[in-house]
């Protein structure tokens, strides 16, 4: 009754998502069919009084088979386009050739806060001037993207190239709103020796191209020097290879860092923050040998002991060891805010987040460093976004020519001089993060990064997989229920959706 009662309680809570988690989660898809979705504000999940509901486990150490060495020298670049499987058909391109001496006119759209939304209209302005034949209406969204980009599929008014992220490629794939861009790349004589792997593999669907990627953001430990120096300990190492930074040295340099923890997490500075989101807790899972499906994508592996472990283990930061806030104490001020004000030592993090902190984060040093090796070594995730081509345009040959710009190398450097995105193009990555001169000073450590990427599990319905463990995992955060209850109750519901079949 008391779990009931639990449940009742956060069921009737709303909890508050940020703008990165909405877009990665978000519900509308075409999951249920053309069908705008409401999306909803919500907010933390209020803190438990008392500690977790049982005790939790030992720190997971990492296995003697588990050592790596180095990421190799080579970058993992995509040396050819994927080949569509032995036979698979693909019906023929429709398009429409305009008229001799009549302009085509594309619409684009897209995700993007004020400051790169002006990058945006600066790259189509010079797109229409090299290509006076073609005119762009770009729109950009600020919120709300994929109901917005939903309604005008519904509407048969579907933009003719447009902004696409890994989590919800599947549902537009299984609604045949994309154009396949295999074809139009082979005719176009594309070359992809540039594009890192992970990008390309990320908007892979059955061997087939369904969008090109524009980013390849991976996670890396941002931490605060100043707070090692204060606290006289060796920061994070700033290069692949070093195993013995694993689990058990990070929690050491958490409690290192941490000044003040009381009962309920309340602290004046704080080891680590602890990630709540798919993107920043998956290479956790993973580094410690877990999974959160099986390869073929049928079954939940969730209640697997390595991964009840990892879930435990960040559960424990926050309520054994009193290292991270909690989701009380985050709900008053966001966890990028806390470090960028030195009250957190270590966060995991993606280049995103640079702009922010070099703005916001001046008065001390900080820079990224290594994720923790675990049990099954070192583990990264990588998804960012890529540009689509909707099935219905009428110019597909133009609408590949604007699309091909927005991730030529000319506009990918443009889009990260801010430092702000990890490029698709590895030429640019490397120009851009290969030797680094403004803070963080190592951010080359994202290009290694990439070496250690795991497949995604963004299955075609993975916005109500994602909506489900969000839910369920606010239980485990809260430290009302323990990683291995919290995964009991996962299952079941992650098998079921797995098992669903496109309508």
């Amino acid at each position: 009754m008391e779990n009931e009662r639990i449940r009742a309680q956060h069921d009737a809570t709303n909890r508050r998502w940020t703008r990165r988690a909405l877009l990665a989660s978000t519900g509308a898809s075409l999951i249920a069919g053309l069908v705008v979705l409401a999306c909803s504000q919500a907010s933390a999940p209020v803190s438990p009084t008392s500690a977790p509901a049982s005790a939790s486990q030992a720190i997971p150490t990492q296995a003697t088979a588990a050592t790596q060495a180095p990421a190799p020298a080579q970058p993992v670049v995509a040396t050819k386009l994927p080949v569509t499987p032995t036979g698979a058909s693909q019906a023929p391109l429709v398009t429409t050739k305009p008229k001799a001496g009549q302009a085509v006119h594309l619409n684009l759209t897209n995700f993007s806060i004020v400051e790169v939304a002006t990058i945006f209209n600066s790259l189509v302005d010079q797109f229409q001037k090299e290509n006076p034949d073609i005119s762009v209406t770009y729109t950009p969204t600020t919120d709300n993207y994929f109901p917005k980009l939903l309604t005008q599929a519904a509407g048969g008014l579907l933009p003719d190239v447009f902004w696409m992220n890994a989590q919800n490629l599947g549902a537009w794939v299984v609604r045949n709103q994309l154009l396949d861009l295999t074809p139009v790349a082979k005719a176009a004589n594309y070359d992809f020796q540039d594009f890192w792997k992970a990008g390309i593999d990320a908007y892979s669907v059955k061997g087939e191209l369904m969008a090109l990627p524009g980013q390849v953001n991976d996670r890396a430990l941002f931490f605060n020097q100043a707070l090692f120096q204060t606290a006289g300990i060796k920061p994070p190492p700033l290069a692949y290879g070093d195993t013995n930074w694993n689990f058990q040295a990070f929690v050491d340099a958490a409690k290192a860092l941490t000044i003040g923890a009381g009962t309920r997490g309340a602290a004046a500075q704080y080891g680590c923050l602890v990630p709540d989101s798919f993107i920043f807790y998956a290479p956790w899972i993973w580094a410690n040998g877990g999974d959160f499906m099986n390869a073929d994508r049928t079954e939940a592996m969730v209640t697997a002991p390595a991964t009840v472990e990892a879930f435990q283990f960040l559960q424990d930061l926050i309520y054994k060891y009193k290292v991270a806030p909690t989701p009380a104490v985050l709900s008053t001020e966001n966890g990028l805010s806390l470090f960028a004000t030195g009250k957190i030592g270590m966060a995991t993090e993606e280049l995103t987040q640079i702009t922010f902190l070099r703005k916001n984060a001046e008065h001390f040093n900080w820079d990224t460093g290594l994720l923790p090796a675990g049990r099954a070594g070192f583990a990264n995730q990588s998804s960012g976004p890529g540009w689509a081509i909707g099935k219905s345009t009428k110019f597909v040959d133009q609408s590949w020519k604007l699309a091909s710009f927005l991730v030529s190398a000319d506009a990918e450097t443009k889009l990260a001089a801010g430092g702000a995105a990890l490029p698709s193009r590895i030429s640019v990555a490397q120009q851009i993060w290969g030797h680094p001169t403004m803070t963080p000073l190592h951010g080359n450590i994202f290009l290694d990064g990439l070496h250690y990427v795991k497949p995604n599990p963004f299955v075609w319905n993975w916005s109500e997989i994602e909506n489900m463990l969000i839910k369920e995992l606010a239980y485990l955060w809260d430290g009302s229920q323990t990683a291995e209850k919290v995964m009991q109750t996962i299952k079941p519901q992650m098998d079921k959706l797995l098992q669903t079949k496109p309508s």
